[in-house]
């Protein structure tokens, strides 16, 4: 059995991440991908993301989440992964799958992103959190993912769901999420 075959701790599950993984951008058609509703994520931001704390809309929240996965990423390769951040992968793929505006290739391409950015976590909280890696084991490709394709095709899939759902969709705060 490989590391990581098999690995459950505190309801955390990682499965192998096989080297053709690194390249899901490529797999999924999105490498290099720019998101073409910047302009509609900007608004988002600016009129529902608080400089502070968790938003009040859906439409707020799910940009909010994938930025803060994005910045965890990209700024401290997924060093402080917790179980916000597996909160978020899980919201924004339920959230987009049950707005029934998405055909099944997108569906598929949130499904696969998500779970994607999700296991990079659990292996940098397996590696830097829990040691539960050894440093000969290690292989930084599987910590986090940061180039802003994926990132930017879940932002235009928000923005999309923002488009379809023109008035403001009440966000209920969770109480254990902190970031």
């Amino acid at each position: 059995m490989k590391i990581f075959d098999k690995f459950n701790k505190d309801n955390r599950v990682i499965k192998t991440i096989k080297s053709e993984e690194y390249d899901l951008a490529d797999k999924l058609g999105i490498k290099g991908y720019k998101n073409k509703e910047i302009k509609q994520c900007k608004k988002i931001w600016k009129e529902l993301v608080p400089s502070q704390g968790q938003a009040d809309s859906v439409q707020g929240e799910l940009l909010r989440e994938i930025e803060k996965l994005r910045e965890e990423a990209q700024r401290n390769g997924n060093i402080n992964w917790d179980d916000n951040f597996d909160f978020f992968c899980d919201n924004i793929n339920n959230i987009l799958k049950q707005s029934n505006i998405f055909d099944e290739r997108e569906l598929n391409n949130i499904k696969e992103i998500m779970y994607y950015l999700k296991i990079n976590g659990e292996y940098a909280y397996a590696y830097y959190t829990e040691g539960s890696i050894n440093d000969n084991d290690y292989d930084p490709l599987k910590q986090a993912y940061v180039d802003d394709d994926i990132y930017d095709y879940i932002c235009e899939k928000i923005a999309i769901f923002s488009f379809k759902n023109k008035n403001i969709i009440p966000y209920d705060k969770k109480e254990n999420i902190y970031r």
